[in-house]
């Protein structure tokens, strides 16, 4: 299922954080977005920032956000 999927995906990120260590935070912006959610798109926090213990997604039942995997380049 999908829970697989974002596991796998939070794997995969984490064995990249040498090229890649900020993680970007990010939603699907539609009428259905939680406010909160809402509020929260486009931060940007290293991998190992504790945000990411609390936030990383899925924020609650439905939730639809996902994270990126930035470089610091791509972070300037």
């Amino acid at each position: 299922g999908s829970e697989m999927c974002i596991r796998d995906r939070y794997k995969q990120q984490l064995e990249d954080v040498d090229i890649a260590p900020y993680f970007q935070y990010m939603c699907v912006l539609d009428e259905a977005t939680r406010p909160e959610h809402r509020a929260m798109h486009g931060k940007v926090f290293r991998y190992d920032d504790p945000f990411w213990a609390t936030f990383y997604p899925p924020n609650g039942w439905g939730c639809r956000c996902f994270v990126r995997s930035l470089s610091a380049n791509e972070v300037k």
